[in-house]
């Protein structure tokens, strides 16, 4: 039995010294490129993200730095200093980002008439329901 139970410390202790140095070497920065696009085919808005930044002791933690969005126009719409958002892990096993909680510092928001206008000429979008297939759902789809 104590043979047994050092056999299972040590095989879960070596899951999570991976699972950690796996954490610490994953670069959020290389999936710009594609949070980009996806905010461009979505919205038509072009999307500038800083570093975007976690630490391996709080993987749900997410922090974006100089976020900008701008209209089509190339005037600025949203402007973030600092972004951070709390996300659900086990959400992403389906595919699906779910947001605990943020907190913005350093917000500008611009609003007018091209703005009100650009909104309006986009397609109606619906959230996906239970039944719908990914290649169905209107948000944003991540593939792995």
């Amino acid at each position: 039995m104590s043979r047994m139970l050092k056999i299972t410390a040590t095989v879960l202790l070596l899951v999570i010294v991976i699972t950690f140095i796996w954490l610490s070497t994953l670069n959020l920065n290389s999936y710009k490129p594609m949070i980009q696009q996806q905010v461009k085919d979505n919205t038509g808005l072009s999307l500038s993200l800083g570093d975007i930044e976690f630490s391996p002791w709080q993987p749900d933690v997410v922090s974006l730095n100089d976020v900008n969005v701008t209209l089509p126009s190339k005037k600025e719409l949203v402007t973030v200093e600092h972004a951070k958002v709390d996300i659900s892990l086990f959400s992403l096993l389906s595919n699906t980002i779910t947001i605990n909680d943020f907190e913005l510092s350093g917000v500008s928001v611009m609003v007018d008439q091209e703005l009100m206008e650009h909104f309006k000429s986009l397609p109606e979008k619906s959230p996906p329901s239970a039944t719908d297939k990914p290649e169905q759902q209107k948000w944003i789809h991540i593939d792995r």
